[in-house]
């Protein structure tokens, strides 16, 4: 749809006044939602030559992928922010970009992979990606047919539960939350509450991922159960007790929370374990 004569004024006057990355974005966006993407690009090529950061080049990236549809220029736009990574943030933030906007996993997993080369930026990347890796499974073309088919075959409250349960430890926490609305719909129309309550635990826990201590011969027990109470707010008999089991078992997970904040947690606790010369690893997943 062509632009009338006042919205090209107005577009006009806005594109002359834009001088930083933001306002050229934000023009160019506009451009977009209005159907000319001819003008678009032009400005996002503009916004470009003004990116002067990782968290500019990711966001032209998305946008490049999301509003004009154009995922070649949104790769060499990430290639640029691959090159200025410095921290283990700009590599999450990276990767997260890469797979939810550009769909392109096996990248985000390699932006891991090669800053796991430089020490100074990244502790323990190999857990990392691993959690990485699970936060992103991707079912079988076999287990989505399977899934599929039970789904359809659920009939009872039980079956429902069961397929959504499977679903989630398979990997997919957005088939298994829709599957387990359906539980949910049913337990509301034969009125069992207390079934209703679990299932809605069940949907919360699905947004959560599990910290986990993993044991080692070096750090001091009793440093671990202080990064319990500080960083995790544990008391010091509960700190106790689950340094104990972390010692005994070999492993323990110590708390659940969203990605971000699990993440944010793992990397304060191993700052502060290198800072002491101890070796604790910690995973997300």
């Amino acid at each position: 749809m062509a632009l009338t004569d006042a919205q090209i004024k107005e577009f006009e006057e806005v594109e002359a006044k834009a001088k930083k990355f933001s306002d050229l974005l934000a023009v160019a966006d506009d451009l977009t939602e209005a159907g000319d993407k001819d003008w678009a690009k032009k400005v996002f090529k503009k916004a470009e030559d003004k990116a002067n950061s990782i968290y500019n080049f990711i966001r032209l990236g998305e946008n490049l992928c999301e509003k004009l549809g154009d995922k070649e220029w949104a790769k060499k736009v990430y290639r640029k922010a691959e090159d200025m990574v410095g921290s283990s943030s700009d590599t999450k933030n990276l990767a997260d970009s890469l797979c939810d906007h550009l769909g392109d996993e096996e990248w985000a997993i390699e932006v891991y992979e090669k800053q796991s080369r430089k020490k100074e930026v990244i502790e323990n990347v190999d857990y990392l990606i691993h959690s990485y890796k699970k936060k992103n499974v991707v079912l079988t073309d076999a287990q989505i047919k399977e899934f599929k088919k039970l789904e359809v075959e659920a009939e009872s409250l039980g079956d429902f539960c069961n397929v959504a349960n499977n679903l989630a430890e398979a990997g997919d926490k957005d088939w298994a939350k829709s599957v387990y609305q359906k539980a949910l719909e049913l337990a509301e129309k034969i009125k069992d509450v207390e079934i209703y309550k679990e299932i809605e635990q069940k949907i919360i826990a699905l947004d959560q991922y599990k910290v986990i201590f993993l044991n080692d011969n070096a750090t001091p027990m009793g440093f671990v159960a202080e990064m319990l109470v500080q960083i995790f707010k544990y008391s010091y008999p509960v700190a106790h007790d689950v340094t104990m089991k972390i010692h005994e078992e070999g492993s323990a997970i110590v708390g659940a929370y969203s990605w971000e904040i699990a993440e944010y947690k793992r990397v304060e606790v191993t700052n502060l374990s290198r800072s002491q010369g101890f070796p604790l690893q910690i995973i997300v997943e």
